[in-house]
């Protein structure tokens, strides 16, 4: 599902939104799924019973009922702004095209390092880190989580307007050395007393949403903007796959680095790596015009 979804969703805002509005719109689409993760949780914390198999079918239920008013929402879009006129050359356009675009490759290095270092290590690597090194109850899992949440959807629409015509090379490039910093203040946390643990557990996943504030909007929108029309979704399945790539790599480094033990280890990689994709990240600046890093405004379709 998600496979669809999430190239072909980035893809249809593309052409919904133009212009400096798009990166926006994506910033926006980033604090509502994260207010729908809030609130998913909190509903299911009220209707799951462990003690009753019951509750969890009735939450399953609710769940596919969600989905089919997404499908509603979706198909109240068909036929919105009519078909696009044909592009020269666009019947020739493949995944040979999409891969012999270097700047579109160097964001995939990028997404890739910085998502598995980032979002795939700590889908893994936090739970261990609060629960075995730090020796914390799995419900400071929740409340750091919740941090992380909160401060998304607190922070993003004042982040939007704070990225709009900056550098989205820097920005990007900020938000791996946000990342390595979250991971250091969460070391810190596994040699303290337990208490001071579980609040800098939630410092380092609040920094880390900060960092997430910052790409949610900046990298579909670089993507989308070095994009042609004719391969718009062929760049957004690329992107999407580097970070499914990502998804599942940090996790298994993860599980493999401290499942031995070697903490130190699991540190010093997810912090180098953030810090390579930073770096990364800064050699695209010089093959981009200064509208698609963010410098200047991108042309609407109407003023093209």
């Amino acid at each position: 599902g998600a496979a669809h979804l999430w190239p072909s969703q980035t893809a249809l805002i593309a052409r919904l939104v133009d212009g400096p509005q798009r990166q926006r719109a994506y910033g926006v689409q980033f604090m509502l799924l994260n207010l729908g993760i809030g609130l998913g949780g909190l509903i299911s914390a009220v209707i799951v019973n462990q003690t009753d198999p019951a509750s969890f079918v009735l939450l399953y239920r609710l769940d596919a009922l969600t989905y089919l008013a997404y499908f509603g929402a979706a198909a109240s879009l068909v036929g919105l702004g009519g078909r696009l006129p044909p592009e020269e050359h666009a019947e020739e356009g493949g995944y040979r095209e999409v891969l012999s675009d270097r700047r579109l490759l160097t964001l995939m290095g990028f997404t890739f390092v910085t998502a598995g270092c980032g979002w795939g290590a700590q889908e893994v690597g936090l739970p261990i880190l609060v629960t075995q090194q730090a020796g914390l109850s799995v419900k400071w899992l929740a409340i750091t989580y919740a941090c992380n949440t909160a401060v998304i959807v607190v922070a993003q629409l004042f982040v939007i307007n704070r990225v709009e015509g900056k550098s989205r090379t820097t920005v990007l490039a900020v938000v791996g050395a946000v990342y390595a910093g979250s991971w250091l203040v969460a070391a810190v946390a596994t040699v303290v007393p337990p208490v001071t643990a579980g609040v800098l557990f939630c410092v380092g996943l609040a920094v880390f949403a900060i960092g997430e504030t910052m790409w949610s909007p900046v990298s579909p929108g670089l993507l989308n903007d070095i994009a042609p029309e004719y391969l718009r979704g062929r760049y957004n399945a690329m992107g999407t796959g580097a970070f499914g790539l990502a998804g599942v790599a940090g996790p298994a480094f993860s599980a493999l680095v401290l499942g031995n033990g070697h903490v130190a280890i699991w540190i010093v990689v997810t912090v180098l790596g953030c810090l390579s994709g930073s770096a990364l990240i800064l050699t695209l600046r010089g093959r981009l015009t200064p509208a698609e890093d963010g410098r200047e405004p991108m042309p609407t379709a109407a003023a093209s």
